[in-house]
């Protein structure tokens, strides 16, 4: 029998899913290899955390979204074929930043709080990776 929770989180991932959609496609959108978009987002990542670090809040968020919150709604139906608890756990810690992010605009997170969720976040993305037979992405010394 499956835990209420578990089919929850599992429905929620699902509903996810398919309001992002992948169309089909076999690989990410944008340009590039899946490698390449999975370093590209990493840095992403890494570079959003260190300008919170910072205290630059505004900046990491236009980071995130510039270089990063697409091509995680994109990944996911790919990681959910594979591995359902590890697009739940890629989904909900993107989500944590984007509420961090709105939060922090009204002064309710502070900026630590954004980098260390940016941070989960960029782990959830190796593990998301990995599942795929991909090499997890790493900072460049950007955070």
């Amino acid at each position: 029998m499956i835990r209420w929770g578990v089919a929850a989180a599992l429905l929620a991932v699902l509903a996810l899913v398919a309001a992002c959609g992948s169309g089909g496609q076999d690989r990410p959108a944008g340009g590039g290899t899946l490698q390449q978009r999975l370093d590209q987002a990493g840095q992403g990542l890494c570079e959003a955390a260190s300008l919170a670090h910072q205290g630059r809040v505004d900046r990491a968020g236009a980071v995130f979204n510039d270089r990063s919150h697409q091509f995680l709604h994109d990944l996911a139906p790919q990681v959910q074929q594979e591995d359902p608890t590890a697009a739940a756990g890629l989904l909900e810690a993107k989500n944590r930043v984007e509420t961090a992010l709105r939060d922090a605009a009204r002064g309710g997170t502070t900026p630590q709080q954004v980098a260390d969720l940016l941070s989960a976040l960029a782990a959830a993305l190796g593990r998301a990776a990995e599942v795929l037979g991909a090499r997890a992405p790493a900072c460049d010394g950007t955070a």
